[in-house]
Order: C-alpha cells, then structure tokens, then sequence
C-alpha cells in the first residue's frame, strides 16, 4: 500500500492553523465543507468542458483555486490558476491536461486535511 505524503507537504500548515486561529475543530469544519464542495466544483468542471463552456471551466476552476488556498494548497492553486486563465482564453483543449490532474490533487488535499486533523484528535 502506497503511504500518503505527509499534510505539510501538501499544504501550508503553520499558515492554515494561523488563518484558522489555531481551531482544529474548526478546520475539521472548513475541511468537510472544502470535500463537499470540491466535488461538486470537479463535477462542474467536467460538465463545462463537455458542453464546451470555456467561462464555465473558469468559474468553476477560479472557485476550486479559491477553497484551495484556505489551505495553502500550493499545487492545487496553481494548476486551477492555469485552468482559469485558460477558460478565460476559451483554450478548453490545452487545458485538459490540467483538468485530468485535479481529481488527484483534491484527493490528496482531503487526504492530508483528514490526516492532519486525526493527529490532532479531531
């Protein structure tokens, strides 16, 4: 079995706890929430680009990028970065590459939030 990287690794803990005031509960919350929402917005992705709807693929990329960064989520909010200026050109083609790896950045995101917040008891 494959071990899953460490959450500092994935997203920027000491800035995360500062955003969050140090409330683990709290970011066990926002954590959950980030889950829900991320995929609905990967769904909505999808949907955009199989309709063609390049400002879809935008909107929808520029929301992910955002739940992101209450994390820190580097890697996250650089690919949906790309994506969204990409929607903004209309470019959906070039930008598929990109939208295949967003499944397995939020997995790896809800994966070190869920891992972070069981070490700390939440």
């Amino acid at each position: 079995m494959e071990s899953r990287p460490n959450p500092s690794d994935v997203f920027n803990v000491e800035e995360t706890m500062e955003r969050f005031d140090d409330d683990v509960e709290f970011l066990g919350d926002v954590a959950a929430q980030f889950q829900k929402d991320s995929a609905n917005l990967l769904e909505a992705i999808q949907a955009a680009v199989a309709a063609g709807d390049a400002s879809g693929v935008r909107s929808a990329a520029h929301s992910l990028k955002g739940a992101g960064s209450n994390f820190g989520a580097a890697a996250l909010q650089e690919v949906g970065q790309q994506i969204e200026d990409l929607g903004v050109a209309g470019d959906i083609e070039t930008a598929r590459p990109l939208i295949e790896k967003l499944p397995n950045l939020v997995t790896t995101l809800n994966n070190a939030l869920s891992d972070y917040c069981a070490a700390q008891n939440v």
